[in-house]
């Protein structure tokens, strides 16, 4: 089987293309999950449909929205600052948009320490200044980009302000070095020398904004189909889907700090609020849904970890079986069958604590989905977080029963507002390590490059 789209069929490729769109669409969810990462976010929106339950429709609506442009919830935030400002307006409405502002700096924040793991992971091994690799880049072929359409919407053509609201780098700070990590979606690499213990068909480096890294052991056109599948695969980690799954580790690392303080304000103000409040069953209700919600916004996050690595790894293997050269004549379930044989017999061999373990099992579970079922399912980030969701839901319910009024809102909000105005200050510097370590990338692969003949003839 030939790995160029002049033998993939027109549904195979359909096919591929709509799996990729839902991967692509299913990112949106991930804003539904900020009231459960940032509790007062969930306690606000409840707290705010008590007053009006149409706040229930738009609150949805603007998380989904800035789960699509960033800069809308900066926007959002800034609103609320200018309403709390000039008309001393305060509502829970106004506290729910202010929490837009603190994801952003928290998403920011995620990707400055994914990215930083990434290059320090790179500068330590492959690209150390002992490592016997060489190596020259080459440009992906328009038929490999072709069947990975999500890599289209990675960085081109952002504007200044989104690249704010997200918190990355930008050309404003001068770094002329790095242009070409935010101009190109993919950099694919051809090693020419390396050591024997480099075995791997490819490997990636993926990034979420910027260019992932991909580096290949042989030329494209001498693989065969176990080693076409490889390379799909760790071209799905680089993904913009394959980033942001590997990114809620971080997530939820980040968002700790303000969820605790939440927690603490919270609990304050329903202690209060019990205290003044004659309808006792209806304090008992917002208290029984603060404890729900906190043990499974901790249950959620210890299942994100643990199923981090595990998660990625099998929706690589969805990208990469859901590729055209995989799904012409089904031949993906030859593949996704070998594939499942080979990890059992991994897992056969693997001690019963070895961390190898859980993505192995992970991985021959939803093989067997796939299947099961004889035909392939887009895997989602939000596939492996249901808990998150009700935790979000008894968030909104504690902050619809409680509903706190007169100065414990207008302490919370006025607390609110100046942490994120500190916190909007900070963002401009977060991705500036980034760029540090993005730059020390750079200098290495200009090391570490070699010069083809192709390149010799071009000079």
């Amino acid at each position: 089987m030939s790995g160029t789209s002049d033998a993939w069929d027109d549904a195979a490729q359909q096919e591929s293309h709509r799996l990729s769109l839902a991967r692509r669409a299913a990112l949106v969810l991930g804003g539904l999950s900020q009231p459960s990462r940032i509790p007062f976010m969930g306690f606000a929106l409840g707290a705010a449909c008590a007053d009006s339950w149409t706040w229930g429709f738009f609150g949805m609506a603007s998380l989904l929205a800035a789960g699509i442009t960033p800069v809308i919830g900066v926007l959002l935030s800034v609103y609320a600052l200018a309403v709390m400002g000039f008309s001393h307006d305060f509502s829970w409405g106004q506290v729910f948009f202010l929490g837009f502002a603190l994801w952003r700096v928290m998403e920011a924040r995620a990707h400055q320490l994914f990215a930083i793991d990434q290059t320090e992971l790179l500068l330590k091994d492959m690209l150390a200044p002992s490592s016997p690799i060489r190596f020259s880049e080459i440009v992906p072929p328009p038929s490999l980009l072709a069947a990975f359409p999500n890599y289209a919407s990675k960085n081109n053509g952002v504007s200044l302000i989104d690249r704010f609201a997200r918190g990355e780098p930008t050309d404003t700070n001068g770094v002329k070095d790095i242009a070409t990590f935010r101009r190109r979606p993919l950099r694919l690499f051809q090693i020419h020398q390396s050591a024997e213990r480099w075995i791997a068909a490819s490997v990636a480096f993926p990034f979420a904004y910027i260019s992932s890294l991909v580096f290949l052991r042989q030329g494209m056109e001498s693989m065969n189909a176990a080693q076409r599948f490889h390379l799909y695969h760790e071209l799905g980690h680089g993904t913009p889907e394959g980033a942001d799954i590997l990114l809620r580790t971080y997530r939820w690392k980040v968002s700790a700090g303000i969820a605790y303080a939440s927690l603490g304000a919270l609990t304050l103000m329903i202690g209060m609020q019990f205290l003044e409040n004659s309808n006792r069953t209806v304090m008992y209700l917002a208290i029984a849904a603060l404890v729900v919600a906190s043990i499974l916004r901790l249950r959620a996050s210890a299942f994100a970890e643990k199923m981090s690595a595990a998660s990625a790894e099998v929706l690589a293997d969805s990208i990469a079986l859901s590729h055209p050269e995989f799904l012409h004549n089904e031949t993906w379930k030859i593949r996704a069958t070998r594939l499942a044989s080979r990890l059992r017999d991994e897992i056969r061999d693997l001690p019963e604590n070895d961390p190898r373990m859980t993505p192995a099992n992970s991985r021959v579970r939803w093989l067997e989905v796939h299947l099961g079922r004889g035909k392939l399912l887009p895997y989602f980030s939000c596939d492996v977080d249901h808990k998150i969701w009700w935790s979000g839901v008894a968030y909104v319910a504690c902050g619809y029963f409680a509903h706190p009024s007169g100065p414990a809102l207008i302490v919370f909000s006025v607390a609110t507002a100046v942490a994120v105005v500190i916190m909007l200050c900070w963002l401009p510097f977060i991705g500036m390590k980034a760029e540090k370590c993005l730059r020390d990338v750079q200098a290495a692969i200009n090391r570490l490059t070699v010069k083809t003949e192709s390149d010799s003839r071009a000079s």
